[in-house]
C-alpha cells in the first residue's frame, strides 16, 4: 500500500450491516429530521449527548454537532433515548439504499441499557423507509453494536484509518469512538 504524505495504516474500521424493521419502544423520546428542528431545540437535544471529557476520540459539544449536521451536503435524522442519541442518514451506494448509522453518543451520567441502540437503529430505519443499515467504525461505550460485522473479503472498501506523527517514545494512539460522522464519509 503506498504511503502519501507520511500517513501509515493504523486501523481498519469495522463495518457491520443489518436490517430493522419499524417497532415502535416507548425508550424512544425523539426520533425526526434535524432540519425540522430550531436551532434551539437541536442544542438543547444535542448538549445531552455531548463526548465525555475522559473518552478518547473526537470531541463533540451541541455547537460542533450542529455545525457538523448543518452541511447542505446530505440529511440528517436524531434519534434519542434518555441515555443514548444516534444520528443518521439516508444514502445509497451502487444503486442499493441504506441507513447510513452516523453515530452514537452517550449521556455520560446514566447507565446504557443493552437494547438501546436496538431501539434507535429500528427509529432510523423506519424514519427513512430503508431496513438495511451500516456502521462503520468503533465505539467502545456500547456493549452491542446492532448488525453483522463484515469479514475482511465482503467489505466494499477497506475503511483504513490513516495516522501519521508516530513517535517511539510516544504511547501508540488509541480510539474509544471512532465513527462515520469523525470522518468525511459521514
Amino acid at each position: 500500500m503506498p504511503i502519501f504524505f507520511e500517513m501509515r495504516p493504523f486501523l481498519w474500521l469495522p463495518i457491520r450491516m443489518g436490517l430493522a424493521f419499524p417497532m415502535r419502544s416507548p425508550a424512544l423520546f425523539f426520533s425526526g429530521g434535524f432540519d425540522a428542528l430550531k436551532r434551539s431545540e437541536a442544542l438543547r437535544l444535542l448538549a445531552r449527548y455531548r463526548s465525555p471529557g475522559g473518552e478518547n476520540g473526537v470531541p463533540w459539544d451541541e455547537e460542533k454537532l450542529y455545525q457538523r449536521l448543518g452541511a447542505p451536503d446530505h440529511a440528517y435524522a436524531l434519534h434519542a433515548t434518555e441515555e443514548l442519541l444516534l444520528i443518521s442518514s439516508p444514502r445509497a451506494s451502487r444503486s442499493v439504499n441504506y441507513t447510513l448509522l452516523c453515530g452514537f453518543f452517550v449521556r455520560a451520567a446514566n447507565p446504557l441499557p443493552s437494547d438501546n441502540a436496538a431501539v434507535l437503529v429500528r427509529a432510523a430505519c423506519q424514519l427513512w423507509k430503508q431496513p438495511l443499515y451500516v456502521y462503520i467504525g468503533l465505539n467502545n461505550s456500547l456493549a452491542d453494536i446492532p448488525g453483522f460485522r463484515l469479514p475482511r473479503w465482503a467489505r466494499p472498501s477497506p475503511m483504513l484509518l490513516q495516522l501519521r506523527d508516530f513517535h517511539p517514545e510516544r504511547p501508540v494512539p488509541r480510539f474509544d469512538r471512532f465513527q462515520p460522522l469523525d470522518f468525511d464519509f459521514g
